[in-house]
């Protein structure tokens, strides 16, 4: 068999294909980005199966924006998410995590809870028994 060198290799790969996959990356990403929906179905996926909930303490929440800017707007300021660190303790262990709550329709009520909360509020965290450091905050009522 002929061995075939870096050149002769790069030049059988076909340049369209290249850029092909290169515009489907960018726009898979821009899907992911844009769409918070997206974001947060993805997110609620992953905790279904985490059956443990306990109560946990919120420590911060700070809005994540992002800067548009148009013909006809200007420059904007939006904000399509909030993170969100929190700790609970889990068999005299002490964790804390880092959420990203995405500003959907549903996630409104919730988001509007967090950014009003006392010091009182107690919020649900829902995480994985085996591995207790995978946990998010549960965003479904009752919080």
């Amino acid at each position: 068999m002929k061995k075939h060198s870096i050149r002769e290799k790069l030049e059988s790969v076909n340049g369209k294909s290249v850029i092909i996959l290169f515009i489907f990356f960018i726009i898979a990403g821009g899907v992911y980005f844009y769409f918070p929906n997206l974001r947060d179905g993805l997110r609620n996926h992953e905790s279904k199966e985490w059956t443990a909930k306990i109560p946990g303490e919120i420590l911060s929440v700070a809005p994540l924006t992002r800067m548009a800017q148009s013909k006809w707007k200007g420059n904007e300021v939006i904000i399509d998410s909030y993170r969100v660190i929190y700790r609970y303790t889990w068999k005299d262990t002490t964790y804390q995590q880092t959420d990203v709550i995405p500003v959907t329709d549903t996630n409104g009520p919730f988001i509007q809870r967090l950014t009003t909360r006392k010091p009182t509020d107690v919020f649900i965290v829902s995480f994985d028994e085996t591995d207790p450091e995978k946990s998010m905050l549960s965003t479904q009522p009752p919080f």
